[in-house]
């Protein structure tokens, strides 16, 4: 989780220091991490993010995320 959280969150000077595309793979990544924390991170990066691609990634890792739960049921 720490290094997943760590590509999307990290910030430098000027914004974000890894690209956006890196950010957006580890939010899709992250949605394999079913913990509390995970969850928490995709929530606020599909709420709060301004890069289109990364929020656009959190949102389908929380979809992908609720899809499999619902299929288990």
């Amino acid at each position: 989780f720490s290094v997943f959280s760590q590509i999307i969150s990290r910030k430098g000077f000027l914004g974000h220091v890894e690209p956006t595309e890196i950010r957006a793979a580890a939010a899709k990544a992250l949605g394999g991490i079913k913990t509390p924390e995970a969850t928490k991170l995709l929530t606020d990066l599909s709420q709060k993010e301004t890069r289109q691609p990364v929020r656009e990634a959190a949102l389908e890792a929380l979809r992908e995320r609720n899809s499999a739960t619902d299929s288990i049921r």
